[in-house]
């Protein structure tokens, strides 16, 4: 079975914290607030609709450097849970893209990569 796009795509609360540090690599979609449903969809990204940038694995993997992940792993620890094993503590989560956005918002706030850096890509 396939996963659907928004299973492939970084949650709506790494997302915010992304875009509250000015990341702005290109993307293929973005959370949309629905009033009626109030709730976060996923949509196709625009980038004159008030939506809020997400990213994929392979998004991810473009702004991440290079071998940087082999020094915190992500390690899979049961069948849909993952971590990021850090110096602080280890953190659940339930997507591997998860895992790779919270490593990456990791390595923006100890300065180890710039936010001008990942937007350029």
């Amino acid at each position: 079975m396939n996963p659907t796009p928004k299973e492939e795509v970084v949650s709506y609360d790494l997302c915010e914290t992304l875009h509250e540090l000015n990341v702005r690599h290109k993307c293929q979609y973005g959370w949309f607030y629905n009033e009626r449903k109030r709730e976060y969809i996923l949509k196709p990204f625009e980038p004159f609709r008030n939506l809020i940038r997400t990213y994929t694995l392979r998004e991810l993997g473009e702004m991440i450097p290079f071998g940087s992940m082999s020094a915190d792993p992500a390690i899979k620890i049961g069948r849909h849970e993952w971590t990021l094993k850090n110096a602080e503590r280890i953190v659940p989560f339930t997507k591997e893209v998860d895992v790779r956005a919270w490593y990456l918002i990791t390595l923006i706030k100890s300065n180890k990569i710039s936010v001008e850096e990942i937007n350029k890509g």
